[in-house]
């Protein structure tokens, strides 16, 4: 069994915490090295090294950075109009640049998807563009600007989710994507007022507040989703104080009902595990992909409080009501973490890594997958390491995820959980597990905790467990070929000599047993005392 497509060449459900190194195309020697670290700088190719500097040094304002008029044509849907304008302290940031995104996930030429490009002065006189990468320049500084997007859905599964898209009767907007942006300090989030005109029958929906006058205040655009269109069916999920607004478009396999009681099942446990996410309102929202792909296949993104997924169905009922399960179990995670805590910078191996392997103890505590799949696929996850020539420390791997990395971050982010929680587990003779970390890293970081750095928080986290220091330096900070050792066998588990596959020991100590337990391995057995 495969989870979370491990084995695929490149992983790309990859969780959207506004890590802009991957949406530009950088020329990373122009930009100072502190800040191409930044999650919440987008380095932009070609601007003039003075310019870089000077954006350092920026400071706060009140208001919306930026005022935005949308406007989708029944007649042609997919050509986007977008209008623009920036506020004094936006335009004296950027006063002669219009950039615009580049590439993301893997997904390259985005800029190219714009078109009709005018730019215009205080006064309203248009400003001559010269055109650099996805760079636009004015010689006088440019207040607003009109544009054509070409939104037709790109046949790439990485862009049904990450990248805004249209259809005849609807699609989604993540806004970054259509507007250039005007903001370039890891301070500062890029906030807008956005107006929608769209055609007749059409809705919109989505976390975000309206202003009461069809406009929406955004306070940053990285971390928004609009649905937009037409045939949308919506169902509301209240679990633990929370509201969950369900949207679905498409014949699936599985019931509304059945597909709210997976989501309910999901964040019911992990409120349980990591800490109650009540008072917040998400969105989870699942679509079939803009074009015709075999079945299985499938792409996801976790974008402030929206869950977006886009999938082809199996052909069987049981199939797509697991596969279903898997999605969520990852995607949801991330409303917890990245997308519920203030931490800042590359930390993929640690957000990626525990939702894939969160994922495999909720399905094996729920029923929904065997040990055994759980052991085979951190197996999968281990050859896929072995393999690797070049290692990286799982830091820098992260930092450079999008540039051919990704599935080393999610197969050794993976690894790296699992021997946490052995290592955890045996410590404490089961009384922590990764759970606790977890649930001590959202708890200090979450709500409205000041930020801080990724990496630094987590690692000084990890660094308070003894049993943990081993493993984050050799294998997190460090570049180390990755070893079960002894630690595996403390839960009694073995690995192949040859592969590293693992399996349960064939005669196993009440220790052991004790350990197995709390990674699973009964939990079968207490469902079934249960529903007795």
């Amino acid at each position: 069994m495969t989870l979370i497509r491990l084995m695929k060449s490149s992983i790309l459900t990859a969780s959207r915490n506004v890590q802009y190194e991957a949406r530009y195309n950088v020329n990373k020697d122009s930009i100072p090295a502190r800040r191409a670290m930044s999650k919440n700088l987008r380095p932009i190719q070609l601007i003039p090294a003075a310019f870089v500097l000077i954006l350092q040094f920026f400071t706060f304002a009140a208001g919306q950075d930026v005022e935005l008029t949308i406007t989708v044509d029944s007649d042609s849907p997919n050509l986007v109009k977008v209008k623009g304008s920036r506020n004094e302290f936006a335009e004296a940031r950027l006063p002669y640049f219009l950039p615009f995104m580049s590439s993301y996930a893997g997904v390259r030429g985005i800029d190219n998807r714009i078109s009709a490009l005018k730019a215009f002065d205080k006064g309203g006189s248009e400003l001559p563009l010269v055109r650099s990468e996805s760079v636009y320049h004015a010689k006088s500084s440019i207040k607003s600007w009109i544009c054509a997007v070409d939104l037709s859905p790109i046949k790439n599964t990485a862009a049904a989710t990450h990248l805004s898209w249209l259809g005849t009767d609807g699609g989604i907007f993540v806004i970054d994507d259509i507007i250039p942006f005007v903001l370039a300090s890891h301070m500062r989030r890029q906030s807008a007022r956005i107006k929608f005109e769209l055609p007749d029958g059409w809705k919109i929906l989505t976390t975000e507040k309206s202003d009461g006058q069809g406009s929406f205040q955004v306070p940053n655009v990285e971390r928004t989703v609009f649905v937009v269109g037409k045939g949308w069916s919506e169902q509301t999920i209240n679990s633990r104080g929370s509201s969950i607004n369900l949207l679905t478009k498409g014949d699936w396999k599985f019931t509304g009902s059945e597909a709210g009681a997976a989501i309910t099942e999901v964040v019911e446990y992990y409120s349980y595990l990591i800490g109650s996410a009540s008072g917040k309102d998400n969105q989870i929202v699942l679509y079939k992909l803009p074009f015709d792909v075999p079945h299985g296949e499938w792409e996801a993104d976790s974008r402030g409080t929206t869950v977006t997924i886009a999938s082809s169905d199996m052909p069987f009922k049981t199939q797509s009501i697991q596969r279903l399960h898997e999605q969520l179990r990852h995607e949801i995670f991330h409303l917890w973490i990245p997308n519920g805590v203030n931490l800042t910078g590359n930390y993929d191996w640690f957000y990626e890594g525990f939702a894939l392997y969160q994922s495999l103890k909720i399905g094996v505590a729920v029923n929904r997958i065997r040990f055994d799949d759980y052991l085979d696929t951190l197996s999968r996850a281990y050859a896929i390491d072995a393999r690797q020539t070049d290692r990286k420390s799982m830091v820098e791997a992260s930092r450079n995820r999008w540039s051919g990395l990704n599935t080393d971050v999610y197969a050794r982010g993976m690894l790296v959980a699992f021997l946490c929680d052995i290592a955890m587990l045996e410590a404490s003779k089961g009384k922590r597990s990764t759970t606790d970390l977890l649930r001590e890293i959202y708890s200090k970081h979450g709500g409205e905790a000041r930020s801080e750095d990724g990496n630094a928080a987590i690692l000084a986290f990890m660094k308070r467990y003894p049993e943990l220091i081993t493993i984050t330096e050799r294998y997190v900070t460090g570049a180390e070929k990755l070893e079960w050792g002894s630690l595996i066998k403390s839960a009694g588990i073995d690995a192949d000599a040859k592969e590293g596959r693992l399996s349960v020991s064939a005669k196993l100590s009440g220790r052991q047993k004790d350990l197995l337990d709390k990674l699973g391995y009964n939990s079968w057995r207490k469902l079934a005392n249960e529903k007795r």
